[in-house]
C-alpha cells in the first residue's frame, strides 16, 4: 500500500514537472510562442478574461500594441492582440482604436477601446457605453508616456464616441460626434 502511495506521489510530481517545462511560463515567453515580439510590456491588467497586456511592439519604436494572454494552471497562452498607437509620431491630440483581444463567437469576445494621450492637458477620457452614458477610460503612466483604455461590455461595429477633458474640465477631444 505505502509503495502504491509513494509510486503515485512521484508519478504527480512527474506531471508536474513535465507540465511546467513544456508550456510557457512567462508573459514574455507565451508572446514569444505565439511569434510576438515586443521590446517591453508597458502596463498590465489582470481581468476575469486573462492578463491584459499593453507593450511595445520590437519592429515599432515608442508604439504600444495591447493583447490577451490567458493564464493556465501551467502556462501562459497569447489568445489575441491589436493594433499600434503611437506616442510620438501622431498629429492627434488623442490617437484611438477599437479592437477586440478575446476569441470570435462563442461570447468570448474582449472588446475594448484604448489610445496614447499625446496633449498632456488631458487628465480624463470618456466613452460612451451601449446605453448611452459615458464611462471614465483609465489613464495610466508607462516609460513612454500614458495610455487609457476602457473594456466595453459588448462588441459593436463602431468606435464609440469619445470626449476628452482638461483639469477644468473643459473638453479638449471629441470623436464621433
Amino acid at each position: 500500500m505505502k509503495k502504491r502511495i509513494i509510486g503515485g506521489i512521484i508519478i504527480i510530481l512527474g506531471i508536474c514537472l513535465v507540465g511546467i517545462k513544456l508550456y510557457p511560463n512567462s508573459i514574455e515567453q507565451a508572446m514569444q510562442d505565439a511569434n510576438i515580439h515586443s521590446k517591453q510590456i508597458l502596463y498590465e491588467v489582470v481581468t476575469d478574461k486573462g492578463l491584459v497586456v499593453f507593450y511595445e511592439p520590437e519592429n515599432y519604436q515608442n508604439g504600444c500594441d495591447v493583447g490577451l494572454i490567458e493564464k493556465k494552471l501551467f502556462k501562459y497562452k497569447w489568445v489575441f492582440g491589436v493594433g499600434t498607437m503611437d506616442f510620438i509620431n501622431d498629429s492627434r491630440e488623442l490617437p484611438n482604436m477599437y479592437g477586440n483581444i478575446g476569441e470570435v463567437g462563442n461570447n468570448k469576445g474582449f472588446p475594448l477601446v484604448y489610445g496614447t494621450i499625446l496633449n498632456s492637458d488631458i487628465v480624463e477620457v470618456q466613452v460612451q457605453t451601449c446605453n448611452n452614458e459615458f464611462k471614465n477610460a483609465d489613464i495610466v503612466e508607462t516609460n513612454l508616456g500614458k495610455i487609457w483604455y476602457y473594456f466595453l461590455e459588448e462588441q459593436t461595429t463602431m468606435l464609440p464616441k469619445i470626449i476628452a477633458k482638461g483639469s477644468n474640465e473643459e473638453i479638449i477631444f471629441r470623436r464621433g460626434f
